[in-house]
């Protein structure tokens, strides 16, 4: 048989767990305040843009921009190549004396061009502005002249050197709260409908009539612990009444109690013995 809930039934169970949905709201944001606060480690970037010029003759035409910008894909894998990365990592030891691997050079950079156009942008992201400054600059560098003596290419200018940028790129701290609040928001509507479909429990009357077909025949209602706890006044019974009562009138009679010297009046008086006369 299948059960329908209506949408007023749904409101009624936000609203009768609503405590556990706010805590675990607090909750969720508790958490993600804890990660980008403390957990996360922030990452800065730079980047340094280049550009691919034109030959300068007066044959110039459409083709010629066409394959300046497929080119761009080609210095795209030129500058994540095992050689540049190489040369950039040697250079970065030698000069700022960081040790960097070729493998962390190539996960921190990435090359960023807008489209159609012939300016593109060398990008480095890590956990030091400064460090993210001078690995940019220094893959620029080390690009232009690889491209130059590997693809005999000499119209790659730098127009803009990497500066060191001191505001943090990532973790964006108002969208991680902002997704800590909403997961703690669903976690608590999904824990209060599990809750509530795991609830056995009769909730009305209309279960009792319509679902399983049963005749109410009273109502026992529900006390507090109050109601509980306060002193039962109990009406007597008419036996007890009239035990009652029959208890009052005795004590209302008095009692006396004869001592051996005490006289009744009420006492009959001795009887007298005539003597015979001789």
């Amino acid at each position: 048989m299948e059960e329908t809930i209506s949408l007023q039934e749904l409101i009624g169970v936000l609203k009768k767990h609503i405590g556990l949905i706010i805590v675990s709201m607090f909750l969720g944001l508790g958490v993600a305040g804890i990660l980008t606060y403390f957990v996360i480690t922030p990452k800065y970037s730079s980047q340094a843009q280049l550009i691919v010029r034109l030959p300068q003759n007066e044959t110039t035409n459409v083709n010629d921009i066409n394959g300046n910008l497929q080119m761009i894909n080609t210095y795209k894998d030129l500058i994540k190549s095992d050689t540049v990365m190489t040369e950039v990592q040697q250079r970065m030891k030698t000069e700022q004396d960081n040790d960097l691997s070729v493998e962390a050079l190539k996960a921190s950079v990435s090359v960023n061009q807008s489209q159609n156009s012939q300016m593109f942008s060398i990008v480095s992201k890590v956990t030091d502005p400064l460090v993210a400054q001078n690995i940019a600059n220094q893959t620029a560098l080390v690009f232009q002249e690889q491209a130059k003596d590997m693809l005999n290419v000499d119209k790659i200018t730098i127009i803009s050197a990497a500066t060191a940028n001191m505001n943090q790129v990532s973790p964006n701290d108002k969208i991680n709260l902002l997704i800590g609040l909403a997961v703690g928001i669903m976690f608590g509507i999904a824990l209060a409908f599990i809750l509530e479909l795991f609830d056995k429990t009769i909730k009305d009357d209309s279960f009792v009539e319509e679902d399983l077909g049963f005749t109410i025949l009273g109502v026992v209602p529900n006390m507090t612990a109050k109601e509980l706890n306060a002193k039962v006044i109990r009406t007597p019974s008419p036996v007890e009444k009239f035990a009652g009562e029959s208890r009052t009138v005795n004590r209302e009679i008095p009692r006396t109690t004869e001592t051996p010297n005490s006289k009744s009046d009420t006492s009959t008086p001795p009887i007298r013995r005539s003597r015979p006369r001789v």
